[in-house]
C-alpha cells in the first residue's frame, strides 16, 4: 500500500509528503538549556488514510526510519489516523504496561498536481 518516501503509483503527481516525530516528555535533553526535560525525534510510525466524505480507507502508510513519508493520492480531502504504537509496533490491545506513542487525526486536503506537506508529532505516554 502507501510507502516510504519515493513510492509513486502511475498516473499520480499529486498526494501527501512529510515526516513524523515523536515528543518524549521523559528524556533528558543533553544540550538543552538546563531543567528543561522532552526531546523530539524522528520516528518510524504506521499512518491510515481515509477519504473523508465516505470515512473509507484508502491506505495504510509506514514510514521509514527518518519518519519520511510520501504517497501519491488522488486530489481531495483526506482523514490521516497515525496508529497508536508500542516498541515500534502498532497497538492491537487497550492494556499496555509501558510507554506507548499516539498523535491525533489530522484533516489534509490534497490538490491537483501537488504533495501537500504533512508533520505528525507523536507524544509518547506512560501507558493506557
Amino acid at each position: 500500500l502507501g510507502g516510504p518516501l519515493g513510492a509513486q503509483a502511475a498516473g499520480h503527481n499529486c498526494g501527501i509528503q512529510g515526516q513524523v516525530f515523536v515528543y518524549d516528555p521523559f528524556a533528558a535533553t543533553i544540550n538543552g538549556p538546563p531543567g528543561r526535560a522532552g526531546v523530539v525525534a524522528p520516528f518510524r510510525a504506521s499512518l491510515r488514510v481515509y477519504a473523508a466524505g465516505s470515512n473509507r480507507l484508502v491506505t495504510t502508510i509506514r514510514t521509514d526510519a527518518a519518519g519520511r513519508f510520501r504517497v501519491p493520492l488522488h486530489a481531495g480531502v483526506y482523514r490521516v489516523v497515525p496508529d497508536t504504537m508500542f516498541q515500534g509496533h502498532v497497538l492491537r490491545s487497550d492494556m499496555v504496561i509501558g510507554p506507548v506513542e499516539s498523535a491525533p487525526a489530522v484533516t489534509i486536503r490534497v490538490r491537483p498536481h501537488q504533495f501537500a506537506p504533512l508533520t505528525i508529532t507523536y507524544q509518547r505516554s506512560m501507558g493506557m
